[in-house]
Order: structure tokens, then sequence, then C-alpha cells
């Protein structure tokens, strides 16, 4: 039950069981072929483009990106088919990037 449940989630968040290895991970290896490819570092100055009202209440403005890349299987592809698990690279994204077990 939730026991099972929360303890698969905790080696899932140190990388380990469940899944086993990671397929669309960017690692050194995967950063450095974009980068002879000649791909910049996506932009993500778009996560601070936002403003508040007097409630609290947050709008964001809306982010338009083009795909640069995509990742299968520990390698870049052209194209992926629906249902298949694939990493988008982005040149602009709104997004924060995901550290060290932030994955709640």
């Amino acid at each position: 039950g939730f026991e099972e449940e929360r303890k698969l989630a905790q080696l899932k968040s140190q990388g380990k069981g469940a899944g086993g290895e990671d397929l669309i991970m960017l690692d050194i290896y995967a950063i450095e072929e974009l980068r002879e490819k000649g791909l910049e570092a996506t932009d993500d100055s778009p996560k601070y483009n936002y403003h508040s009202d007097s409630s609290g209440s947050y709008a964001f403005e809306s982010a338009v990106a083009t795909v640069m890349a995509l990742r299968r299987d520990k390698m870049f592809v052209e194209e992926v088919c629906t249902g298949q698990e694939c990493g988008v690279v982005l040149d602009k994204t709104c997004f924060y990037a995901e550290q060290g077990g932030q994955i709640y």
C-alpha cells in the first residue's frame, strides 16, 4: 500500500530501482554534443516574466519556444512516436531546472 509506494518513490528520487537507468537525462557528454552542434544554453528568463495583484495572485506571460533537440534512449533523435518517452530541448523555457531530488 502506501508504505510500498513511499519506498518506491524514495528509491526513484535517489536514482535507484524502479525504472533503472535514465535514458533521456542530459549528462555532461550529451551537453557537450549539443554545444558541438552549436546549440546555445536554454534561455530560462521567461520564468521571471510575471506580475502579481494586490490579492497575491500571479499572472505569468506565455512563453513561446522552438524545439531544438529530442532525446530518446541516450541519443539525440530526429523524431519520436506517440507514446514514446523522450526529452525535449527548447530554446526558451519558463520552467525551473530540476535539481537533486526536487521531484514533488
